[in-house]
């Protein structure tokens, strides 16, 4: 078995390890109500629960199941640490239960507020935590017997990598076996033939290649792992900036994020077609609704300086992909071109995704634009006709690029996240917007353009409002 195809049973394990999870937790909805029911009305027959209560049933499993999808229950089920599952699970059950709540009030249910009020406020807590408790033995068990897990060759830059290789061997959860490691300096010396790679690749059946250390600068160039990657073997990496930049987002997967990944496989390409539907017609549906804001914005933006409403820039995810034209309400007065050397006599910055604060030639207009992000919305323009996603990593400014130095790790990673669409917003956007490197944003993007699903996207969507409203990180 290939390591590809491995890596493919694990990614299938996954899917279906969460899918039994939705399950699961439907039928403790579904149990939770015919007990509520039971409760109210002892006299009646068991049978006729789902012929007088369907509609209630039907509504309660499909609301929590969506909430709890959005927020990250199901995406994250096989590996996430126990605590966070649960936590995710009760968020979504204290919404829905006062969702449902508010419904029976809406519709005077009276009769039957009782017993939800029993079955949610006791019972689905309960058996939500005996369910998980009960998934997360049975998946340490699962663990023990290696079931289903990636044949991974570890390449250790320093000290720190020995760290996260007694991790992979401790937790087995993030579905890697460690089958043998590798010093980076002995691999050094023969880059172009990669003879020790070769050899315990061959050894194990063939692997994924997991480069860990103590930094990103560690790998000095990445000519090894350049040299690997074009041996079509699936190549990760680890080091504790990836490490901390995902698990502060919640992002729990220790085995790093994905240098060279596999080719697309026909259920991505669906699931990529879905992604495409979904954004037409929610970009469509968005841009009428929010024509006539549009209108009088364009109107604000003319009436405090002249000059068109709406601003163009070519964008790109990296230096080496083709530049698309990005549309943006206009925040800047027409010196808007100006170099941002000339604004101060410091020396300008050297990260990318630098942005001047009290910037003189943001109008007072596009000032609040910015800070809510609002200037944004004619990017939807470019969703339509497919330049974009709704969700996706960040384009740049094709100039900004020319400030980052190739010998900068950040800049071989941009080169990585091209695997996915650009997006309006994305991981980068609710994680903090200019107050992140440009480093942490291609973690969160190389994250991203691993794992985008549909159910993903939702749940970036439904995280980037509030992001958006308490303008954290804008300007």
């Amino acid at each position: 078995m290939t390591a590809r195809v491995r890596s493919s049973v694990v990614q299938n394990w996954k899917t279906l390890f969460s899918g039994l999870t939705m399950v699961l937790d439907g039928a403790v909805i579904i149990v939770s109500l015919f007990v509520g029911y039971l409760i109210n009305f002892p006299q009646s027959p068991p049978s006729t629960f789902l012929t007088q209560q369907w509609k209630l049933v039907t509504f309660s499993v499909v609301l929590y199941l969506f909430l709890s999808a959005v927020f990250g229950v199901y995406r994250q089920a096989y590996n996430s640490p126990f605590r966070v599952q649960l936590a995710a699970a009760l968020k979504a059950y204290v919404i829905g239960t006062l969702v449902i709540f508010a419904t029976l009030f809406l519709f005077r249910n009276t009769y039957y507020q009782q017993g939800v009020l029993l079955t949610f406020g006791i019972i689905v807590p309960i058996l939500f935590l005996v369910m998980r408790l009960f998934w997360v033995w049975g998946r340490s068990v699962l663990h023990r017997r290696q079931f289903a897990l990636v044949a991974t060759v570890v390449v250790l830059a320093d000290a720190d990598g020995e760290m996260y290789a007694r991790q992979i061997v401790e937790h087995p959860s993030i579905g890697y076996d460690m089958k043998a490691t590798l010093q980076m300096s002995q691999i050094e010396e023969s880059t172009r033939t990669l003879d020790g790679i070769d050899a315990a690749v061959r050894e194990v059946g063939e692997a994924t290649v997991l480069f860990a250390g103590g930094s990103l600068a560690g790998f000095g160039n990445f000519a090894v792992i350049d040299s690997v990657a074009a041996r079509g073997w699936p190549v990760r990496i680890v080091t504790p900036e990836v490490h901390d930049t995902l698990t502060r987002m919640r992002l729990y997967d220790l085995a790093g994020i994905v240098y060279a990944p596999a080719p697309r496989t026909p259920p991505k390409q669906r699931e990529w077609s879905l992604k495409r539907l979904f954004d037409t017609a929610v970009g469509l549906l968005a841009m009428v609704i929010l024509l006539p804001l549009a209108a009088v914005i364009g109107f604000m933006i003319r009436l405090e300086s002249p000059g068109g409403v709406l601003f163009r820039q070519m964008r790109a995810l990296s230096l080496n992909t083709q530049p698309i034209r990005v549309y943006k309400f206009r925040s800047m007065k027409r010196n808007e071109d100006l170099e941002k050397e000339l604004l101060t006599g410091d020396p300008l910055p050297t990260d990318v995704l630098f942005k001047v604060r009290d910037d003189p030639r943001v109008t007072r207009v596009g000032r609040f634009l910015r800070k809510f992000s609002i200037d944004e919305l004619p990017q939807l323009i470019n969703v339509v006709k497919g330049d974009m996603s709704l969700v996706g990593p960040r384009p740049l400014p094709v100039e900004d690029f020319h400030r980052l130095s190739p010998r900068d790790p950040a800049y071989r990673l941009s080169e990585r996240r091209t695997n996915a669409k650009p997006g309006m917003t994305g991981l980068w956007q609710i994680s903090g917007r200019s107050t992140l490197t440009f480093q942490e944003m291609v973690l969160l993007d190389l994250y991203y353009a691993e794992n985008q699903t549909l159910l993903f996207d939702l749940e970036i969507l439904l995280e980037t409002l509030p992001a958006v409203l308490s303008g954290r990180g804008a300007y």
